[in-house]
């Protein structure tokens, strides 16, 4: 009925690990590249999102996930402290997500390394504020955080808007056509920070924060 379905991952479930991808050709890639455990594991999908399902020896921790040989985030890693919804939960749009594949016998004991998936921490969603003593607010790169724009800046040097992701906004590297390579709207008490997942975005950094102003300097001035 109106009810929905839920598991708690980790531990408390004898360390059950979720593979939660939000992008469809990464499940693709994924399963083109992993076809046995994309046959073997139990799965779930809701349109172009994919539950898999799986153990692991020791409770691993949640954060970002990502595929071998895919460039950007594929979606999550749902481990310690998360809670995955299970079919036949039905979405609030109507769509109901449905098994792919039914567990029938437990869930199999695996490796991240047998499945070709790797797991980053979540992005710091919170801005570290400059040391004491030194001014702030009315500096002009305060002054360009604040009226500065992602696309303006992004788009002229090759980056494509790949479109909203919850809260926040997701950007497509120079020299591909689709995925998402980096996040704007990463930030709390009105920083809006860019987080870069690529490791193909030269100048900037994988696994690296700026604001506007760190983004222009180091795009266009050698940082």
């Amino acid at each position: 009925g109106d009810t929905g379905v839920g598991v708690v991952c980790g531990a408390v479930s004898g360390n059950l690990v979720v593979l939660d991808f939000d992008n469809g050709d990464a499940y693709t890639h994924w399963k083109r590249t992993r076809p046995e455990a994309a046959a073997g594991l139990p799965t779930d999908h809701r349109g172009g999102r994919y539950h898999v399902y799986c153990r692991t020896a020791e409770p691993v921790p949640s954060g970002k996930l990502f595929v071998e040989g895919f460039d950007g985030p594929a979606g999550d890693l749902l481990g310690e402290g998360k809670l995955c919804v299970c079919p036949p939960t039905e979405h609030p749009s109507g769509t109901r997500r449905q098994w792919v594949t039914e567990p029938e016998d437990g869930f199999p004991m695996v490796t991240l390394d047998a499945l070709g998936v790797v797991v980053r921490p979540e992005p710091k969603r919170t801005y570290e504020a400059p040391p004491p003593g030194t001014a702030t607010g009315d500096r002009p790169g305060d002054h360009y955080n604040a009226r500065g724009s992602w696309p303006e800046l992004l788009e002229r040097h090759g980056w494509k808007y790949a479109g909203r992701g919850g809260r926040y906004h997701n950007w497509t590297r120079p020299g591909k056509d689709s995925g998402v390579s980096a996040a704007s709207g990463l930030g709390s008490a009105g920083q809006d920070l860019l987080y870069v997942f690529s490791s193909n975005a030269q100048p900037l950094e994988p696994d690296a924060c700026y604001s506007k102003f760190s983004a222009l300097t180091t795009l266009e001035h050698g940082g």
